[in-house]
């Protein structure tokens, strides 16, 4: 596995948003737009199903829509929904998390992470209870963030 699940350390808090909009609204983003950009990627195995990626670029966020459709699994399709803060945003997070935010303020706010990835451009830092990742460069610097959950 990618990932290794630890024991939740995280705090609770506020639901999150950015530019006011909750990964919640994610579907209406989608209904609304008629000019999103398409990706289809093909089966490469039975790990690997297909896999369709839609975005819609907004002001201060871009929102993009992953679907999976795994062989045999009709109609349990695996939808997810992601909000990111793009370059500049100049929000915070429900807990007062800014770009430029350290890593010790994260943690202050949010707890341990539930889960973390190293990057070669960042760290991600995973905090399923808030529903949001935080991207963190090498000078323990927030870059930017993400909410995501399924859409259905």
């Amino acid at each position: 596995k990618l990932f290794k699940k630890k024991i939740s350390e995280e705090t609770e808090g506020d639901d999150e948003n950015i530019a006011e909009v909750g990964i919640e609204v994610i579907e209406v983003l989608f209904d609304e737009k008629t000019n999103y950009k398409f990706t289809k990627i093909n089966s490469q195995n039975e790990h690997r199903p297909r896999t369709e990626l839609v975005v819609v670029e907004e002001e201060d966020f871009d929102a993009v829509i992953v679907a999976s459709y795994p062989k045999g699994n009709k109609g349990n399709n695996e939808i997810e929904g992601f909000i990111m803060t793009k370059d500049g945003y100049k929000g915070e997070s429900a807990r007062g998390i800014v770009i430029g935010s350290t890593l010790e303020a994260v943690q202050k706010e949010y707890g341990k992470a539930s889960r973390m990835l190293s990057g070669t451009q960042a760290n991600y830092l995973f905090y399923e209870k808030a529903g949001i990742v935080f991207m963190v460069d090498t000078n323990e610097k927030v870059i930017s963030w993400m909410l995501y959950g399924k859409v259905k």
